[in-house]
């Protein structure tokens, strides 16, 4: 099945499929197959895409969720199942050789093994739902609630094997939805209080909402 659409520089990401580019055309492919299994990408919304060096990974929510990995630029996707504990991903990053999943009440699992095996990396931070996943050097933040409506926002340095609190700064009713890593700045987008910044690895987070709105919803930075 072939989708012909203008092609942007950008990544396409469209919910409940998946297309990748064809080199040189102006044309995008439906990739929807599972291989050597029965499940298929087909008709799952992907919420997170990850690449680690000729590796795709896909995080799904729907029809059972999971990861699904490519390494054929997405002609052919393997679904992963050892060792998932919350089959809805929400978020996906790469740090160093390993894969971190966020998932909606299961915390986090990490894979160091191209998508083979799974492992709950939850010290510190239960079953977390998780809003938001990401990378600065060697951190790995995660933001998410435990209870409640109220984010946390936690770190790593060990690969997941234990997480820290750190919301210093952080109002006590934030509720985040998204986080992004640039240089030695972590970034924390919320749904009523803006943007926040944190330039000493979550130590102390500070706003940084000149020229936004008051209370302004923030659905990615």
């Amino acid at each position: 099945l072939v989708c012909v659409m203008k092609l942007v520089p950008s990544l396409l990401a469209i919910s409940m499929i998946i297309f990748f580019p064809i080199l040189g055309t102006a044309q995008w492919l439906q990739s929807l197959t599972a291989a050597g299994s029965t499940k298929t990408i087909n008709n799952r919304e992907v919420l997170s895409l990850v690449a680690d060096g000729d590796r795709i990974y896909a995080g799904t929510y729907s029809s059972g969720g999971g990861v699904f990995t490519s390494s054929d630029n997405g002609q052919s996707w393997l679904a992963t199942t050892d060792g998932w504990n919350s089959r809805h991903v929400r978020h996906l990053v790469r740090s160093g050789s390993s894969i971190f999943a966020g998932t909606s009440g299961g915390g986090v699992s990490v894979t160091s093994d191209s998508g083979a095996s799974w492992v709950k990396k939850n010290n510190g931070i239960k079953e977390l739902f998780v809003f938001a996943l990401t990378t600065v050097g060697d951190h790995v933040f995660v933001a998410g609630n435990l209870e409640g409506m109220t984010t946390d926002v936690f770190r790593t340095t060990t690969a997941g094997e234990s997480w820290f609190k750190c919301i210093n700064g952080l109002p006590s009713t934030v509720s985040a939805t998204s986080m992004a890593g640039s240089d030695n700045s972590v970034f924390l987008g919320t749904t009523n209080h803006g943007v926040f910044r944190s330039v000493d690895n979550g130590e102390k987070w500070v706003e940084v909402n000149d020229g936004l709105a008051d209370g302004v919803t923030v659905p990615r930075v």
